[in-house]
This record gives C-alpha cells, sequence and structure tokens, in this order.
C-alpha cells in the first residue's frame, strides 16, 4: 500500500513538473505579417543605394538630377507572404516579394526575407529573382525557399518572359544561396494553368470582389469554364502567336438561370464581358492574372487558387 502511494506521489509530482516545464518555455517569436513588411526597410535591392523604407508598401526616391521627370521607386509586390523557420533557430522568417524600379522600363523583382529584431523588422537577406519575372507560388521546404516562376528564356525579350522554373534558395552564412535545381524548363502557355480551380479575387488592382460573390474559372482541354455564382460558363480558348501566355478567347456561352441576388447578375455580365476580350494571362505574386481589353478599354482579373477545405 505503501509502494503504491508513493508510486502515485511520485508521478504527480512529474507531471506537475512537466507542466511547469511546458509553461516557462516561451512560444516561438511571431514573425512580421504583410502590415509589417509593408512599412519596413529592406537592404540589397538592384540598383538601390543603401536601404529603402516602404510605407504602406510604397516608397518613391529622389530624381537622379534636378527637375528630372524619371524617379526610382521600390513597391510590395501582391500580398504574398510566406513564413518558416529557414536556419533551425526556433525563430520564425517571412519571406516576401520586392520590386525596384531606377525609373526606366527594368522591374527588378526580389526575394526578401525578414525577421523581428530588437529594432523592429530586420530584413537580413535578400535576392534578385530577375526583371519583370512572374512569381506563381513561394513555398518553405526543408528549409529552403522554393519559387515556382516565370522568366525570361533565350529567346525572349526582357518584357515577356515564358520559360516556367522552379528555382530555391537557403541560408547560408545569413545570406541566400541559390540550390541547384535540374527539373525540366517548360514554355508557359495557357496550359499552365490547367488542373487547378481559380476563383476571382480581385476586378482589378485595388477593387475586390464582393464576399458574397463567387466566380470560378478552370482550364482544360481548350476551354475555359467555371462559375458565376448563378449560372455555369464555358468558352473555346486559342493559344495566340505572339508572345507566352497569349491567347484568344471565343464567344462565351452559360447557362440561363435567374440570378436570386441582383449583386450576382451584376458580376455575372461584368465577368462574361470581360471574359470574352482576354488576351494574355499572367501571374502576380501567386495570383492569376487575365489581361482584357486594349487601348483605352482595359483591365484585368485577378484569381487566387482555390484550396478546399481540409477534411
Amino acid at each position: 500500500m505503501l509502494n503504491k502511494s508513493f508510486s502515485q506521489a511520485l508521478l504527480g509530482l512529474l507531471l506537475v513538473c512537466l507542466c511547469a516545464t511546458a509553461v516557462a518555455t516561451p512560444p516561438p517569436a511571431r514573425a512580421p505579417e504583410l502590415d509589417d513588411l509593408a512599412n519596413a526597410s529592406y537592404r540589397g535591392l538592384r540598383d538601390a543605394e543603401g536601404a529603402v523604407t516602404l510605407t504602406d508598401g510604397q516608397w518613391q526616391g529622389e530624381p537622379y538630377e534636378k527637375g528630372a521627370a524619371t524617379l526610382p521607386s521600390a513597391r510590395l509586390v501582391g500580398n504574398l507572404v510566406v513564413q518558416g523557420d529557414l536556419d533551425f533557430d526556433g525563430r520564425t522568417e517571412s519571406v516576401n516579394l520586392v520590386n525596384y524600379s531606377s525609373g526606366g522600363t527594368g522591374q527588378f523583382v526580389h526575394l526578401a526575407v525578414s525577421r523581428f529584431a530588437e529594432g523592429g523588422v530586420d530584413n537580413f537577406a535578400t535576392v534578385l529573382l530577375g526583371d519583370r519575372v512572374m512569381v506563381r507560388g513561394i513555398n518553405i521546404e526543408n528549409g529552403s525557399v522554393v519559387v515556382d516562376m516565370i522568366q525570361a528564356g533565350r529567346d525572349d525579350g526582357a518584357c515577356c518572359a515564358g520559360d516556367v522554373v522552379t528555382r530555391a534558395w537557403h541560408l547560408q552564412e545569413g545570406k541566400l544561396a541559390e540550390v541547384d535545381m535540374h527539373g525540366e524548363t517548360e514554355r508557359f502557355s495557357v496550359e499552365t494553368i490547367g488542373g487547378v480551380e481559380w476563383v476571382l479575387s480581385r476586378w482589378g488592382h485595388d477593387e475586390p470582389v464582393e464576399d458574397v460573390v463567387r466566380i470560378t474559372l478552370s482550364y482544360a482541354d481548350g476551354k475555359f469554364s467555371g462559375s458565376t455564382s448563378c449560372n455555369r460558363y464555358f468558352a473555346g480558348v486559342s493559344v495566340g502567336d505572339e508572345i507566352a501566355g497569349s491567347i484568344s478567347v471565343g464567344a462565351v456561352g452559360s447557362t440561363r438561370m435567374a440570378c436570386a441576388d441582383e449583386r450576382f447578375a451584376i458580376a455575372e455580365s461584368r465577368f462574361l464581358k470581360a471574359l470574352e476580350q482576354v488576351g494574355r494571362i499572367t501571374f502576380l505574386a501567386g495570383e492569376l492574372v487575365l489581361n482584357w481589353g486594349q487601348g483605352s478599354d482595359f483591365g484585368a482579373l485577378y484569381f487566387k487558387r482555390n484550396k478546399p477545405d481540409a477534411g
């Protein structure tokens, strides 16, 4: 009986010690979020002198010559932020995209790694991805930052990236070092977006889609199809012969169910009218972009990958 009581007491003491240890161990420090990164300083941007400090995701410098119209600028690219422990030290880093322009046609997209330090956000590692590259997605795998992107191929102009590639970097002595990848390079076309359901997120750069509206898009076998919240639609797609990603969309057909909400009807009409004018597909920080129209009547539709609910 004494041995049993002693064992129970010892077990209770062990549980108390374990709980005390768990309470005493602080959780990992949080990593910078989008708002933090939109008001942070960045170092290592191509052609930039010293650090560049963004305010609400933007920065504009002084002209290189007094009175000149050309101004250097920098901005956060999209809303894409991924987080993970890149150096296995128990702290979480954030990875995002920053664009720098010296005022010419070049748009230099950078991969930036930051964490919180005593003085705030510390962008301690930055690497250039390229001029006018398109980022399809970023993942952290085994401590490496893996970027699915589209960059200029051997015969592409700087304006018109066409090689679909996967590149990766890892931290080495506090800097980003590229890892050799041996995957095959593919050419960018409408086939690149197949196998995924996309959900319309923005009508333009600064106009989000209303929460009640859900418009989807998929591509397969030479056709776009999807839902407009109240009808199914479909349209033939042919590949353009100009630059990578150029397409031509045929007449759009759809079912003819009445929309239960006027907002659905307005959104459906707006979307289908724009879809028929789409002439090129691109990517911006993980979002699919359908560029439509020409001349003074043009715009872009932004889509995010549909992520099915877990379970």
